[in-house]
């Protein structure tokens, strides 16, 4: 089962922080919100590059994705406008009103160019042409995650940091009651300075999951809002899935799974839009997967999700922003608490 909030409840104590954290910033930040979804549309990639400083690379690859392909405008729907049928009603016709309905202005087959509000979400018709392939979403994400995790980040240790890394990884599960592989676009690691040569190594296992999709191929009709659809939440899950057994061996005790070995997390992106999920592996779950026969009652896996966060609007993109830098508090902290 899942629940939708603002930020994740479990990253909520690091938010506030990562919010001042960002804004004292100063170039970084400014750098963030510098580029508006007209200036992906207007300006060169050689102009995003420069306006964007530190995030140039980001958003040159926003634009990719935000751009509508060749010879599609962005233009409002025709409408055709019918008085009403009700008894008694006067149109204003004739009576020196500035547009009485029925009048020609009003019936025009003529679309006409607008400009979306910065905080109104991407309409169906206009999602849909966006539609790239799934690298091209991949890697704008990778380049803000990346841009976000090296930068914003406050993370103290010298020798140990939490970086991004494009390289997917292939989860095999293989229980009683499930069998599956998938595979990730990516995922948070730390890596540490090796004592020996002081070169950066990879240590442990992924901390944070990253899937992309080229579109959400689900529509909320009743808000007029892109949703993740039933079939990419179950992938989402079977990820999920897959990297509680990366973390725990077939014949290890679930009671031995470390305090920061029980949270998984995972970032998904569509098109320009970014949700963070979250669960805690529990135990009944845990001893359900490695079962040989079947329980009485079935436990529940509880996925937490927050947000959509788009990331071509400046609002959505700082709530991202935040959002990875608290989840890297978060990982900190239980490090810490840990060693």
């Amino acid at each position: 089962m899942s629940q939708s909030l603002h930020h994740l409840p479990v990253l909520e104590p690091y938010v506030e922080l990562a919010r001042r954290r960002l804004k004292h910033t100063d170039d970084v930040y400014q750098s963030l919100i510098a580029v508006t979804p007209k200036d992906l549309r207007l300006c060169s990639h050689q102009q995003l590059r420069a306006k964007g400083n530190h995030f140039g690379a980001f958003y040159i690859r926003l634009a990719d994705i935000a751009r509508l392909p060749a010879g599609e405008l962005q233009v409002r729907p025709s409408r055709v406008v019918s008085p009403p049928d009700r008894s008694g009603y006067v149109s204003g016709e004739g009576l020196g009103l500035s547009s009485p309905i029925g009048s020609e202005r009003l019936v025009s087959s003529q679309p006409s160019s607008f400009s979306l509000s910065e905080s109104d979400p991407v309409e169906r018709p206009e999602h849909v042409l966006r539609t790239k392939h799934e690298v091209v979403t991949a890697g704008m994400a990778a380049e803000f995650i990346s841009a976000v995790l090296d930068i914003c980040s406050e993370q103290k240790n010298s020798d140990s940091r939490i970086e991004f890394t494009p390289a997917p990884t292939t989860y095999i599960i293989e229980s009683q009651w499930l069998q599956s592989v998938c595979q990730d676009d990516g995922s948070f690691i730390r890596r540490k300075k090796s004592k020996l040569d002081r070169g950066w190594v990879s240590q442990g296992h992924n901390l944070a999951m990253f899937e992309a999709k080229a579109l959400y191929t689900s529509w909320n009709e009743e808000e007029d809002v892109a949703q993740i659809s039933t079939s990419v939440r179950a992938q989402l899950a079977c990820e999920v899935f897959g990297s509680i057994f990366q973390r725990l061996n077939a014949d290890d005790d679930p009671d031995d799974l470390s305090c920061k070995d029980r949270h998984v997390f995972l970032i998904s992106a569509h098109q320009t839009s970014l949700t963070f999920t979250h669960t805690t592996i529990n135990k009944d779950y845990l001893d359900y997967l490695q079962s040989d026969s079947p329980t009485d009652s079935l436990p529940f896996l509880s996925l937490v999700s927050s947000e959509q966060f788009d990331i071509e609007k400046v609002p959505g993109r700082i709530e991202a922003a935040i959002s990875i830098m608290a989840l890297v508090s978060f990982l900190d902290d239980t490090e810490k608490t840990e060693t």
